[in-house]
């Protein structure tokens, strides 16, 4: 899950580009994965103990590993100048974007949305974040420690 803002940033566009999917017509697919990941996981029960959205942030767990091995094995990845490959604050950059950037824009678009809405959605997407192996207590607990966290 990474966002359009997300891509611009070195430390994400690399493992992007590393893994083939930022050019052509994978850059595409890989935008409709990242869509089918979100219905996947945002659909009733789609979170439940192995349901298909539970077994999808699973997968992007065990991929996100894969690709971070292989960009380590490889040689080309810079850690002294990027850090650690799909590190700790790249994974919980887009889903704190996601529930408490997108909350905040609903309300400035008009929408009817609350401060508890929000932290129910940041909720949602902190659980969604463990299982996709977000350390335990980085995730932001409230909308003041989000945007800190932004």
């Amino acid at each position: 899950m990474v966002s359009i803002e997300g891509c611009r940033k070195e430390s994400i566009a690399q493992p992007l580009m590393a893994t083939g999917q930022y050019s052509n017509d994978t850059a595409f697919h890989r935008f409709l994965l990242t869509c089918n990941f979100w219905t996947r996981v945002s659909e009733a029960r789609g979170m439940a103990l192995f349901s298909e959205g539970w077994k999808t942030a699973a997968r992007v767990r065990l991929l996100h590993t894969l690709i971070r091995r292989r960009l380590l094995r490889s040689g080309k990845w810079d850690a002294g100048h990027l850090g650690m490959s799909i590190n700790q604050v790249g994974l919980m950059a887009t889903p704190v974007l996601g529930s408490l950037g997108m909350g905040e824009h609903m309300k400035l678009l008009g929408f009817a949305v609350s401060r508890d809405d929000i932290e129910a959605m940041m909720h949602f997407w902190g659980y969604v974040g463990k299982i996709m192996g977000l350390q335990e207590g980085l995730w932001p607990r409230n909308i003041e420690e989000g945007l800190q966290t932004l």
